[in-house]
């Protein structure tokens, strides 16, 4: 299901095309959208090609899916009326539940996948390990990434970072004077 539109589209870009902003206003509430589907545009990225035979999902009728919040139970289609989600997949197994789209966005648009990376780059630490490129999750990250060597990260092992508990302070306010506008900065000389 694609939609043209979502909550509160005017304060998302909707009048201009949700449009991609610029490495200084991505975050600005009015570029969110754009950006967000076309990080890759902004900042350097590595295209990761698909399989040659790729795997491909099964795709049961779609059903309505109820879930509880406090004391309500509420349909994801109210959800999806109340919050800015520019897409919303459901799978179980090998099969897709539900796929809905907002914001003009389509199955066809690649977007940015914040913390559901931390779930791949988990699975691929694992394949990692399984094939002894990495000899244990206990090792320190600087054994890998030698550039790290005298940084915090560098002295914290892979488990740590797994599970998000280096030590290490990082805010996320988006208030540009937070820690991603610095590691902005740091990366690409301009914050994020």
């Amino acid at each position: 299901m694609f939609s043209g539109t979502g909550p509160d589209a005017a304060a998302y870009g909707e009048t201009a095309g949700f449009p991609v902003g610029t490495r200084t206003t991505a975050s600005e509430r009015g570029n969110l959208v754009g950006t967000y589907s076309h990080f890759d545009e902004l900042f350097p990225s590595r295209l990761v090609k698909r399989a040659t035979t790729p795997w491909l999902f099964k795709r049961a009728p779609e059903s309505t899916i109820f879930y509880n919040f406090r004391s309500d139970r509420l349909s994801i289609e109210n959800y999806l009326s109340r919050n800015p989600t520019t897409g919303l997949l459901i799978a179980r197994d090998d099969t897709i539940l539900y796929e809905h789209y907002q914001y003009a966005r389509t199955d066809r648009d690649r977007f940015l996948s914040q913390s559901m990376a931390k779930t791949i780059t988990a699975m691929l630490i694992g394949i990692a390990v399984s094939e002894g490129k990495i000899g244990s999750i206990d090792d320190l990250v600087s054994g890998y990434v030698p550039s790290l060597a005298n940084t915090e990260y560098g002295k914290t092992s892979i488990r740590e970072l797994l599970h998000m508990s280096s030590g290490v302070a990082f805010t996320e306010n988006y208030d540009g004077s937070d820690d991603v506008a610095k590691l902005g900065r740091d990366l690409f000389g301009e914050p994020c």
